[in-house]
């Protein structure tokens, strides 16, 4: 439980209590009250209640809903992601039976494909969000193998050359990859694995960067990412979060478009607006958000009221 959480947990509670002793001391013995009228003290109670309440909402300037991020933000929220049970959190496959999820990704995949993109089609898209566990690797994974099994050709780059981990999901190797091919050691085709999902091919971040390392040099991965254009139909990479390290905002100006993961009671308002600026001082026009962990039994995942139309066809009873 989040802090805020527990702090309107205990003062409700303890609001509680004390209206109830009040309320004891009132019935059973009046001459207790010390002349103070039983229902100013209430009344008292309330009040410290509600100023707690909003010091509350003050601290905790999280997004509860996608409603609130919409009003708080210009940019289009292109999709809305489910919040998942521990068993079902693990990478699309093919002929998943997390059906609603399975079209949330579809939504999202049209929405970033066909929104408009001026005299271009976009084919790199960088998926990055302000701090880390907000799911941007998760989604950007669940996001490649969607473009995949629609047909097209899609490589999933390990953008996070600091802590990046996608290796583990598609059992390969961290190194060589993408550090080793901007420091020009290692042959592009030498660092391109293909997966078990068909058309999905990935490359690892490679060696990590230590801390306090320079990102590497901007010209070389634009160069990389115009060649990974004429080989790829589409090219999916996963970042670094943006208030962790500069790597992010580097990479951003240099990809036809950037979308930014939110994630529903968790992602602070300040922050989610401080990587937006950082992001707007290299020139970054972020094309859209994406709304993850929402609540599926709420008015704002529509998905989840209409979930028969995801279940599996049943066939019809044979006549006898």
């Amino acid at each position: 439980m989040a802090r805020a959480d527990e702090l309107l947990l205990f003062t409700t509670t303890l609001s509680m209590c004390a209206l109830w002793r009040l309320w004891r001391m009132h019935r059973l013995d009046p001459s207790a009250r010390g002349g103070l009228p039983i229902g100013s003290v209430a009344l008292l109670w309330v009040a410290v209640g509600l100023g707690i309440l909003l010091l509350i909402g003050k601290l905790d300037d999280r997004y509860i809903s996608v409603s609130e991020l919409e009003a708080h933000s210009e940019l289009d929220v292109v999709g809305l992601i489910p919040r998942l049970k521990a068993s079902e959190m693990h990478v699309l496959e093919e002929n998943d039976k997390r059906h609603i999820l399975v079209e949330s990704f579809r939504n999202i995949r049209s929405s970033m494909l066909f929104m408009p993109a001026g005299d271009f089609n976009p084919k790199s898209f960088l998926i990055s969000s302000a701090i880390p566990g907000e799911g941007k690797s998760t989604l950007a994974m669940d996001l490649a193998v969607t473009m995949a099994l629609s047909g097209s050709k899609t490589l999933l780059v390990d953008g996070d050359l600091r802590r990046g981990r996608l290796n583990r999901h598609f059992a390969a190797k961290s190194e060589p990859g993408l550090a080793e091919v901007l420091k020009e050691m290692t042959p592009l085709d030498e660092t391109i694995v293909e997966t078990q999902i068909p058309n999905l091919h990935f490359m690892p971040r490679g060696k990590a960067m230590a801390a306090g390392t320079e990102p590497l040099p901007g010209a070389k991965f634009s160069k990389l990412i115009n060649t990974l254009h004429d080989k790829f139909d589409y090219v999916i990479l996963d970042s670094c979060p943006v208030l962790a390290a500069d790597d992010s905002s580097a990479m951003a100006p240099l990809v036809d478009a950037v979308f930014f993961v939110v994630r529903a009671r968790f992602t602070s308002a300040r922050l989610f607006i401080r990587s937006l600026k950082l992001l707007a001082v290299r020139g970054v026009i972020v094309r859209g958000l994406i709304y993850n962990c929402a609540e599926m039994g709420s008015s704002d995942y529509p998905y989840y009221q209409y979930k028969e139309y995801h279940r599996a066809a049943t066939a019809p009873a044979a006549k006898t």
